[in-house]
């Protein structure tokens, strides 16, 4: 039975070695995704910055209600004559 045991565990020690370069290799890819997800949030703040933040969402509110007032926009005038 002892040797049984014995016989198992290393059948098990076998597969986590055949496997471990994919495990080295997740760990890689998570700390890659990580980095980018960090990146992607600064991004999203420098965009939310641009638009101005809250200032950005009184100005759709506000263009939203004068539409709904006009229910028909207007062609713009042409500026360039």
């Amino acid at each position: 039975m002892v040797a049984r045991y014995y016989e198992l565990c290393d059948q098990r020690d076998a597969l986590y070695a055949k496997v471990q370069p994919l495990e080295d290799r997740i760990t890689v890819v998570n700390a890659e995704i990580e980095a980018k997800r960090i990146e992607a949030e600064g991004l999203a703040k420098q965009i939310e910055e641009g638009l101005g933040g809250p200032q950005f969402i009184e100005l759709k509110k506000e263009i939203a209600q004068i539409a709904a007032f006009l229910r028909k926009i207007p062609p713009r005038p042409d500026v360039t004559k």
